[in-house]
């Protein structure tokens, strides 16, 4: 918790406050005191922030998460870091497009259903 995130017209993810978990996505537990932009993640078109996590929506549909993941909620699968403090994607929902992400305490969502035209999103 108590860490915030913006999304820029230009789909930067700028996020700052305490990043113990390695919720800010910087590499780090460092605490950010202002607004820092976040590496390694497509241009975005939502961001969303959990208790001790983030979740991130790229405009290519994919979805990206970092922060504590004690409870599974990086989606990651089995055998994943309790602790992930930079941008990881979700790769094993295929060729299936996010449309929406939320997150909040120790859970994240994603809303996904076929690509726009039934195409696969780009993987930039």
């Amino acid at each position: 918790g108590y860490h915030g995130a913006l999304l820029t017209e230009n789909g930067e993810v700028l996020t700052w406050g305490r990043g113990v978990h390695g919720q800010l996505g910087h590499g780090t537990r460092q605490q950010e005191l202002v607004p820092r932009v976040v590496k390694g993640l497509p241009p975005a078109a939502q961001v969303a922030c959990g208790g001790g996590h983030t979740v991130v929506r790229g405009r290519d549909g994919s979805v990206w998460t970092f922060g504590g993941n004690s409870q599974g909620e990086l989606g990651l699968g089995s055998g994943s870091e309790l602790q992930v403090f930079t941008p990881q994607r979700i790769e094993k929902w295929g060729d299936k497009f996010a449309y929406q992400v939320a997150a909040g305490g120790s859970r994240s969502a994603a809303i996904l259903a076929p690509p726009p035209g039934g195409t696969p999103p780009r993987q930039d």
